[in-house]
């Protein structure tokens, strides 16, 4: 078989699995944010793609606070929006994004989403939601495609800070041998929702798309050079996240003899986490300076659930990250 159509051969398949994946929460883009209406509550939203769905198929998300439903929201493309009278309901909530299969005829809870609704002060109304920052998670885009620069990786993580954070490089080693140069880290801001404790000290929950200037897949037949490729590097990468030469994130992953990003070993465990086949679970840990860049870190929360309630795989190496998590820090509620 010619390279050529080895190669064709292996993006039809890629992109006929992604066509044919059960379909599944993106947690990679999910989001849950309060709007507030002032001294008359706020309205509950959230952003829950769903991979692999039809445009036959429906979703709508039931709130629930107490096992009594506060809100039933129909959901469009994964935004789901409340337009009814505003709520005040706070305490643990629940959220059950139900997806009704037109092929199967057939309605299921596809996923519980977990957090708490808080108000402080006057008219603050907010989402507490102390577990997002343990979840990684990498997308390869552009199987179809053969040029190398058009296959590009995005990692989606959370920071608790009101930066930006667009300005991050990542200084990694390879099965222990250092890279030449750093992997620049530009940060797209998907969602930033800002809370506020009892003194009135506001502080962020901020989803970032990361660009991660390296190209998965094959070689190009067609180019002169190619640009960084995965390809080149495989095996166990660590990468220390820099800002301002501070480490704030520190992840560790695979990269496959295909020039892929593996998910972690969490996932071969048990209660593994329902994923399309071109994105990955990563290994995502705090840094030692990660209190230069956010604002609030909860270790009880982060060990609890890896965001929205989302329990962690059944893995040995979970028990790991867990024991080696840096203290609280930031404001109180």
């Amino acid at each position: 078989m010619s390279r050529k159509l080895a190669g064709s051969l292996l993006f039809s398949l890629l992109a006929l699995g992604a066509a044919e994946a059960t379909p599944v929460l993106d947690e990679g883009e999910a989001y849950v944010r309060l709007i507030a209406q002032g001294s008359d509550g706020y309205e509950p939203h959230a952003y829950v793609p769903i991979r692999g769905a039809t445009d036959a198929d429906s979703a709508k998300l039931v709130w629930r606070l107490k096992g009594k439903v506060i809100a039933s929201i129909n959901c469009h493309q994964g935004d789901c929006s409340y337009s009814g009278t505003p709520l005040k309901a706070t305490g643990e909530v629940t959220a059950d994004l139900v997806f009704r299969d037109d092929r199967l005829e057939k309605a299921s809870v596809l996923r519980t989403l977990k957090f708490a609704f808080r108000k402080t002060g006057k008219n603050h109304w907010q989402v507490i939601a102390d577990d997002v920052l343990g979840g990684a998670w990498v997308r390869h885009f552009g199987a179809t495609y053969k040029e190398p620069n058009e296959r590009y990786v995005r990692m989606y993580m959370w920071f608790t800070s009101n930066d930006y954070a667009d300005n991050l490089s990542a200084r990694c080693v390879v099965d222990g041998t250092p890279l030449e140069k750093d992997i620049a880290m530009g940060g797209n801001s998907l969602i930033d929702i800002q809370a506020t404790d009892s003194k009135e000290r506001t502080f962020h929950y901020r989803k970032v798309e990361v660009g991660f200037d390296a190209y998965w897949g094959p070689h190009s037949r067609y180019l002169d050079h190619d640009p960084f490729m995965l390809v080149d590097h495989p095996g166990a990468w660590e990468c220390r996240v820099r800002r301002d030469g501070r480490t704030v994130r520190e992840l560790r992953f695979a990269v496959t003899p295909d020039g892929k990003i593996q998910s972690d070993e969490m996932q071969s465990g048990g209660n593994p986490i329902p994923m399309t086949e071109d994105t990955a679970f990563i290994d995502n840990r705090l840094g030692k300076d990660a209190s230069s860049l956010d604002e609030r870190f909860d270790p009880a929360a982060y060990k609890k659930s890896l965001q929205y309630g989302l329990p962690w795989p059944d893995h040995p190496k979970v028990k790991l990250i867990h024991s080696a998590l840096p203290a609280k820090f930031g404001p109180a509620l």
